[in-house]
């Protein structure tokens, strides 16, 4: 048998459905930007499996630094290095070195964000990134920062989406900045860029760091 063959064997399309890996053999799973829909049971079941190294996850249309998202925590139930929200020994790891009492229940995926801004039970939206053109005509995303009452938004590139934005925030591209990225294989590699090149322009992170400091949280 062909390995395209076996591949194709081997394949199945799932839409919100977790893997099937009862017969222990490797599997990867390739997953979208979707994922962020699913709520933050179905999310730690997913990592639980990874955990098992039967299940091999990679980011399959997300942009250059997708992996890196979820190594630094950004997802609703994961602390930085993917470790598990709920894992109380990780919590309290972070909570003694960041010196601050962390959440015990995981937070909301963005479909959950967006029902609970529609609903007013989540009044303040802010807004990191550039915007996938795809989601620009989605109204429910629309009417969600539209119904914000504070909609901040932190993105070196224009959208249609930031129309309804009362703060817009321009940090420096991925690409003019210093850092990491991370793809899909977990392959790191540093970005650096000289400061002369940078001019008064700011990076995302000094952004951020500097309204945490003006709220009382230094970073």
């Amino acid at each position: 048998m062909r390995l395209s063959d076996a591949l194709k064997e081997r394949t199945k399309l799932v839409d919100d459905t977790l893997p099937d890996i009862s017969d222990e053999l490797p599997t990867a799973f390739l997953y979208s930007k979707e994922i962020f829909k699913w709520d933050a049971n179905k999310l730690e079941q997913l990592l639980s499996m990874s955990g098992q190294r039967f299940l091999h996850l990679f980011p399959l249309v997300f942009k250059s630094n997708g992996l890196g998202l979820f190594n630094m925590g950004v997802a609703p139930n994961l602390f930085p290095g993917q470790k598990q929200a709920n894992d109380i020994e990780e919590r309290k790891k972070l909570e003694n070195a960041w010196k601050t009492n962390l959440p015990e229940q995981p937070g909301l995926s963005i479909g959950k964000i967006l029902e609970k801004t529609l609903t007013e039970d989540i009044r303040v939206i802010y807004l990191m990134g550039d915007i996938p053109e795809d989601i620009e005509h989605d109204q429910t995303i629309k009417n969600s920062f539209s119904k914000a009452e504070l909609f901040i938004a932190q993105s070196p590139y224009r959208s249609r989406l930031l129309s309804s934005a009362e703060v817009i925030l321009p940090p420096l591209p991925i690409e003019e900045s210093e850092g990491t990225i991370t793809n899909i294989e977990g392959r790191i590699s540093p970005l650096s860029v000289p400061v002369s090149m940078r001019g008064q322009n700011k990076q995302g992170k000094e952004i951020i760091a500097q309204i945490s400091t003006l709220m009382g949280y230094l970073i």
